[in-house]
């Protein structure tokens, strides 16, 4: 039996007949490999038990099978429910089909899938709730075909347990809607085979555009996407394969009051347009699981692996190796001035270019005999430019078009000009991190930022650093305008080639397979000789489990202080937090 599981520590396990193979695994944010695992911002923990089922089905011979153990990606369950899990598996009984281990509350430990379940299957697992095992039992039973059991290991409890960095709260009642809507179309009879998948992913504009990119390089199952109506033209014009099904809702966190720094949970915007997607398919949530903000990798790359595309070296991404658009200039004739289109706007106030440095930025330009133009949220006046406002995806795609040269922020109308029409593009990068969406060096593209180490941060309307209402990443007006003088010059040498990349299919003998230098960092040995005395203790320990996993937090948390800060800050903040805790109780026990 092979197993797979997430976990920092790679475990060795040791059976008396050899009939285990564990397989650890991580979810890394920075490198790949086989046991390196993609991290995306947009794939749920059920992605990653297809991404495991995946790797462990590339160990295997043509034509051979074995039965796979998938821990919940969910759930850190640490050494010592490792090892209760271990002994459950090895006192159940014999099953044939799949067999899901919960807690005592139906939270699943983990799936036992049986050796007829193929790779061909493997796309139907990403409809797994992982949070409750009994409907997991329902869907499993429906999806495959194959009797469905669940397994409580009483002894071991899920609700301390850590998450391996998912939002769990938040998204754990859309994760179960997303099986009990599946569960809901199978149960009318409908051939599985024949059920379309749809994409939950309704915002924003430089979210839909980087998902309708992924898209057409990876032929997922998915043959729809719920968007917000507002965003259809995106997907309609960059992803023509993906058909639309439009949702008429307010578009959130994009209003004043967000500006302010009041944000509309993810997960309050599900609730408000679930009852209104149609029964007719099967739904994939494509909004955050985790948090992307630690991530090295392009969005593009984070859509591309939540719909199915497998990541084995960084060679296989895709941002570095799509089709790069042909340099498009407009018509021009003669002694017509350089267009500049200056967008100034974006998704929240830090990353906006501040307004004294806007000033400045069209005097200069102006200066160099440049015709300038800004494309505003609102309208307002300068005498040194025209401006206009984004009326539809049409118009603003026309007035690209007249263009020579963009200067905006990390928001969409850059995305669009430098990742898909090709025009000479200059992005400002304040709170966010360029890796995440910037596009790939050419003459007809350049971001710019100071580089700062706070980048990226989470504040919206205040620096958490500074206190100030603007980003100190942002570079000059005066390196601005030397940029575009540069890039203007730099696009009439040379133009950009495009290359054709060949459309990548999924078959069996290109899933992913261990390298030679894939070795782990650290080992820890388990093994399951006197297993039942050893489960003996470890239930005796569990009685103690919620002041060990106390003493296990902060540890991890002074750790992790450690990194950040180094030994003396970090040992000074945690000598005033005992002085201050001491003070409390004295003062409260003298009252």
């Amino acid at each position: 039996m092979k197993l797979g599981i997430i976990s920092d520590t790679h475990y060795l396990v040791t059976a008396p007949h050899g009939e285990y193979d564990l397989h650890s695994f991580t979810i890394s944010p920075t490198s790949l490999s086989f046991s390196k695992i993609f991290h995306s911002a947009y794939a749920t923990p059920a992605r990653y038990v297809q991404e495991i089922f995946l790797r462990l089905c590339s160990l295997e011979n043509v034509g051979q099978s074995t039965p796979k153990f998938i821990f919940n990606p969910l759930f850190d369950t640490g050494k010592l429910g490792l090892l209760l899990v271990l002994a459950a598996i090895k006192e159940a009984s014999h099953f044939d089909g799949i067999t899901i281990f919960t807690d005592k509350n139906s939270l699943p430990i983990g799936y036992l899938l049986p050796s007829c379940l193929l790779v061909k299957d493997a796309h139907f697992l990403t409809l797994l709730s992982t949070v409750d095992g009994e409907t997991d039992s329902a869907l499993c039973n429906l999806l495959f075909q194959i009797e469905t059991q669940c397994l409580p290991a009483t002894r071991l409890a899920l609700a301390r347990a850590q998450h391996n960095d998912f939002i769990y709260e938040e998204n754990r009642h859309i994760y179960r809607w997303v099986a009990e809507r599946a569960i809901a179309i199978l149960q009318t009879n409908q051939p599985r085979d024949t059920i379309p998948f749809t994409a939950v992913m309704p915002y924003h504009a430089g979210d839909v555009l980087f998902f309708a990119l992924a898209f057409n390089y990876v032929h997922p199952p998915i043959a729809r996407i719920a968007v917000n109506r507002a965003y259809r033209d995106i997907i309609d014009d960059n992803a023509p394969g993906l058909a639309v099904l439009p949702i008429d809702a307010p578009i959130i966190n994009r209003s004043d009051e967000f500006r302010q720094g009041k944000v509309t949970p993810e997960w309050v915007y599900f609730h408000s347009i679930k009852d209104a997607l149609p029964g007719d398919s099967f739904y994939l949530y494509f909004r955050p699981s985790r948090d992307y903000n630690v991530s090295l990798f392009h969005l593009i790359d984070h859509f591309a692996f939540a719909q199915g595309r497998q990541f084995c070296t960084d060679g296989y991404l895709l941002s570095q190796h799509m089709l790069r658009p042909c340099l498009f200039q407009p018509d021009t004739t003669a002694n017509v001035p350089v267009r500049i289109l200056l967008h100034f706007d974006a998704g929240w106030p830090l990353k906006v270019y501040p307004q004294p440095q806007q000033e400045q930025l069209i005097d200069l330009l102006h200066a160099k005999g440049y015709a300038v133009t800004v494309l505003a949220g609102n309208r307002h006046e300068h005498t040194k430019c025209s401006v206009t406002t984004f009326k539809d995806y049409t118009t603003f795609k026309a007035l690209l078009q007249t263009q020579h040269l963009l200067v905006g922020m990390d928001s969409f109308p850059t995305h669009y000009a430098a990742h898909v029409l090709g025009l000479p593009t200059i992005c400002l990068f304040a709170s966010t991190r360029p890796e995440n969406s910037d596009a790939r060096p050419a003459p007809n593209y350049a971001l710019l930022e100071e580089g700062l180490l706070c980048r990226p941060c989470y504040g919206i309307a205040r620096c958490p650093m500074y206190r100030g209402s603007s980003c100190r990443n942002f570079v000059s007006p005066e390196t601005v305008a030397a940029t575009v003088q540069r890039m203007l010059e730099n696009v009439q040498k040379e133009n950009a080639i495009r290359q054709v990349v060949p459309t990548i299919h999924y078959e069996a003998d290109e899933l992913c397979k261990p390298m030679p230098d894939d070795e782990p960092s650290s080992v820890k040995r388990i093994s399951l000789k006197h297993i039942r005395l050893k489960v003996a203790l470890a239930f005796a320990i569990l009685l103690y489990h919620r002041y060990i996993s106390l003493l296990y937090l902060l540890y991890r948390e002074f750790s992790a202080a450690i990194r950040m800060e180094g030994f003396f800050l970090a040992s000074l903040r945690t000598l005033r937090f005992l002085l201050k805790t001491f003070r409390l109780n004295t003062n409260s026990k003298n009252q």
